[in-house]
């Protein structure tokens, strides 16, 4: 996966990557930081602690899922490039306008619903999300919601569309939820 990412980054000279780690983000480059919020989440993830910059002596020796931090009128060419070199084992998912994550095969919001679902013994589940990643978790969810301002594709897919994020997206969704429950 390194030498499909660096590669990846020598083609695509817009585009920065962070690896993912649980307690940390590797940053190997930011990319374009004209693109609307890049510089802004930047700014944040430096503030919070949570985010180094890579190098090979420091960075971790596994990578376990890689964010790429793209240009929105870049994500269906650089998609199609992952898609065409088949990184053995990832797959490209997109989880916001400028992000194009390459997640391990196997790995989804669904699939770590599914486990949650078995270990608590839950006979039904509520989701919410909005972009291409919370898709699986959508699929597998008792009700399921979108904000407006999320991905129309998925808007079609679910039992409710709520406010937007920015509105109380997650409060209105709960609230659907207790409507239901108290009937």
């Amino acid at each position: 996966m390194r030498d499909f990412v660096f590669a990846l980054l020598g083609r695509f000279d817009q585009v920065g990557a962070m690896l993912v780690e649980p307690d940390n983000y590797w940053v190997i480059r930011w990319g374009d930081e004209s693109i609307e919020g890049v510089a802004q989440r930047r700014d944040m993830y430096m503030r919070e602690g949570c985010c180094r910059m890579y190098s090979e002596e420091e960075g971790p020796k596994r990578w376990h899922k890689v964010v790429l931090i793209v240009p929105p009128e870049q994500i269906p060419t650089v998609r199609a490039y992952v898609e065409e070199q088949n990184p053995q084992g990832f797959y490209p998912v997109q989880s916001d306008a400028f992000y194009l994550e390459l997640v391990p095969q196997g790995i989804s919001k669904g699939r770590g619903m599914k486990m949650i679902q078995q270990a608590l013994g839950l006979t039904k589940t509520a989701a919410i999300g909005d972009r291409e990643n919370d898709k699986p978790m959508l699929e597998l969810a008792d009700f399921s919601a979108v904000p407006k301002s999320g991905d129309p594709d998925l808007q079609k897919e679910v039992d409710f569309i709520v406010d937007s994020c920015e509105n109380g997206a997650v409060a209105d969704f709960i609230c659907r939820l207790e409507q239901i429950c108290t009937q």
